[in-house]
């Protein structure tokens, strides 16, 4: 085979994107593996136009998972605040 052809046929960036999205859902990783799993995906839409698809789940699931994490921390912290009062000022 000719490097031309090996170069046009890998789809290992976009479904290593899509892999991290997965994983991310069912191992309850919310912070650090989607923002690889981000990077990794607009890196494959760029390098890998024949795996867009894969690509755009892949993006699509980390974003879901970085926005729920981001939920999560807003809720734990509002639940520690009013714990220790802070978070209604009492008068």
């Amino acid at each position: 085979m000719t490097q031309q052809q090996v170069q046009g046929t890998s789809s290992a960036w976009s479904i290593t994107s899509l892999v991290i999205g997965i994983v991310s859902i069912f191992a309850n990783w919310t912070f650090l593996a989607p923002i690889a799993g981000l990077i990794v995906g607009i890196m494959a839409k760029r390098r890998e136009p024949h795996a867009r698809t894969i690509a755009n789940w892949g993006i699509g699931l980390n974003v879901a998972m970085l926005v729920l994490g981001v939920i999560l921390w807003i809720a734990v912290g509002g639940f520690i605040l009013a714990a220790i009062g802070l978070g209604v000022a009492s008068s």
